[in-house]
């Protein structure tokens, strides 16, 4: 079986370390593997880059310009087209398509014109929305029937000046509806749940596949961390994101560490704006691409805590997790899927107070009381090895050596 992988990134951050992930499985698996992505570098041996570094920064523009995403790189679009005819895969497996990249009208014709078996793994919700990646804060549901009159244009790709929201969302339906034979993925519940009421309910396949979880990578790890941070005596707490910014939580970070105990101490990982001042009980220690570093943060933390109100799947929480560190989470799209009984706390979204009242209960429980279940929970649910053979099965059923 030849599958082709595209994603707008590959081996870092959370879809990227899920896609490289897949295809070091089916490669395990006797399976040849395509990449294709627009980054400059990647270690993969048969890796494509589509597009140049000019023709995205000007596709961006574009999209910003005249309110569509994804309706340009046409050239390399083309060029894209004509590697998949060389390689002739038999599965090809899309992500992330909306990061400025290649024409997704060209891609899908040219899909449902050969007939090529497509698998859709939803990462977000931009594959069946006029434009947006995540609709539940602005409590926006007119995907169902149809994009129009954005409330959203300034965020998740800001549009300057025209809303092209209602094309966008017919041209995608237009695209799914001429789609032969594809399936689409969702990494939780929730999001299968919403996928199923959307522009994408034709596909010959919908079920759900948790992301993929390391864990044997993310496991409890003995570090020096809390020395080097001078941490010795703090209840840590962490929160880890690519970017630490307000759709991470940042503001309730900043207002949990003013109503925290003086033991308590927040620890940040991830990007940060310089400009962003951060009071002392808050500790920001940059960004990491070391899946070990990144384990040691989630075992040394005490307690973990997610304050996105808007996730797919919560792949940071599930690594702390399988690190054997509880979470406290909101009660809002995938989030409580990942804190079961005995993992952790699912609060109110945005309640800074019982985040806190968690995090004492935790203090008091003492976080070992909870590293078995949390464990258990990953190793059952998340582990590498079954999700992977779950996309197999997917890629083999689609091309009907069974039917779902």
């Amino acid at each position: 079986m030849k599958v082709l992988l595209v994603n707008g990134i590959y081996g870092s951050r959370s879809s990227g370390r899920s896609l490289k992930d897949i295809a070091e499985h089916l490669r395990e698996k006797g399976h040849s593997v395509y990449i294709a992505t627009p980054q400059k570098n990647c270690d993969d041996q048969n890796f494509y880059r589509i597009g140049s570094t000019l023709d995205h920064k000007v596709h961006a523009f574009f999209s910003r310009l005249f309110g569509k995403q994804a309706y340009y790189s046409r050239r390399a679009t083309k060029k894209f087209i004509k590697h998949i005819e060389k390689i002739q895969p038999d599965i090809v497996h899309i992500q992330v398509l909306h990061g400025n990249f290649i024409n997704f009208n060209m891609l899908t014709k040219y899909l449902a014109k050969k007939k090529v078996p497509t698998v859709f793994v939803l990462d977000d919700c931009w594959l069946f929305t006029g434009k947006c990646s995540h609709f539940t804060d602005a409590k926006c549901y007119k995907w169902k029937t149809g994009c129009d009159k954005c409330m959203q244009l300034n965020s998740c790709n800001p549009t300057w000046f025209f809303d092209r929201t209602k094309k966008m969302w017919k041209d995608k339906k237009k695209a799914y509806d001429s789609l032969d034979n594809f399936a689409v993925i969702a990494v939780s519940d929730w999001l299968l749940s919403e996928a199923q009421q959307s522009i994408m309910k034709s596909a010959t396949i919908m079920q759900r596949i948790y992301n993929s979880v390391d864990v044997d990578a993310f496991s409890f790890r003995q570090s020096d961390l809390r020395e080097k941070l001078g941490l010795q005596d703090k209840f840590v707490i962490l929160g880890v994101a690519t970017l630490m910014e307000e759709s991470k939580g940042l503001s309730l970070f900043i207002e949990l560490a003013s109503k925290m105990p003086e033991n308590y101490k927040i620890v940040l990982v991830g990007g940060l704006d310089q400009n962003v001042k951060l009071p002392d009980n808050i500790l920001w220690v940059g960004k990491t691409e070391s899946v070990i570093e990144l384990s040691e943060y989630y075992s040394m933390a005490d307690a973990f805590v997610q304050m996105s109100t808007e996730e797919t799947f919560g792949k940071v929480t599930a690594e702390a997790l399988s690190c054997g560190t509880p979470a406290v989470v909101f009660n809002s799209t995938a989030n409580p899927e990942l804190v079961k009984d005995g993992c952790g706390y699912v609060v109110e979204p945005k309640n800074v107070e019982q985040v806190l009242d968690s995090l004492k209960q935790i203090e008091i429980n003492g976080k070992t009381s909870y590293s078995n279940a949390c464990r258990k929970f990953i190793e059952d649910n998340m582990n590498k090895e079954k999700v992977l053979d779950d996309f197999v099965r997917v890629y083999e059923n689609l091309l009907g050596r069974t039917r779902c």
